[in-house]
């Protein structure tokens, strides 16, 4: 009986080794693919936000510019805004507003730039959030 059992648990401890050595072959080979669906991943979330981002908000800058754009020129046709009471301040605001969404676009359009040009120091940021 204890011959019987000393061969169960050794050949219980083989298999697990080999399992161990068989799971360790698939990470290694996967790791490198894995890495790659990653970058490829981020790259296209940081550009397809960006792209939504910038277009969405910039589409919306410029409806209100162009609104105001009419609105103040149909006032200036009634002569109620000739000693500019506010109208190239207004002018000059929904432009300098116009300039935020590519501003912000930017900011996830370097995250893609980042993946680009460094991968490595991208992924060892990544990594580090998880640690933190």
């Amino acid at each position: 009986m204890n011959e019987s059992l000393q061969k169960a648990i050794t050949e219980l401890l083989t298999r697990s080794v080999e399992g161990v050595d068989a799971a360790t072959a698939f990470i290694s080979q996967e790791l490198p693919d894995y890495v790659y669906q990653l970058l490829l991943w981020y790259s296209f979330h940081s550009v397809f936000w960006g792209t939504v981002f910038t277009l969405g908000l910039g589409s919306l800058f410029f409806v209100a510019y162009r609104r105001f754009w009419m609105w103040s020129k149909r006032e200036m046709e009634k002569d109620i805004h000739k000693d500019n009471d506010g109208w190239y301040f207004g002018r000059a605001m929904l432009g300098i507003f116009a300039v935020l969404p590519f501003i912000g676009g930017f900011s996830y359009y370097m995250e893609a730039v980042k993946i680009w040009i460094a991968p490595k120091l991208w992924l060892v940021e990544y990594a580090s959030n998880f640690v933190k």
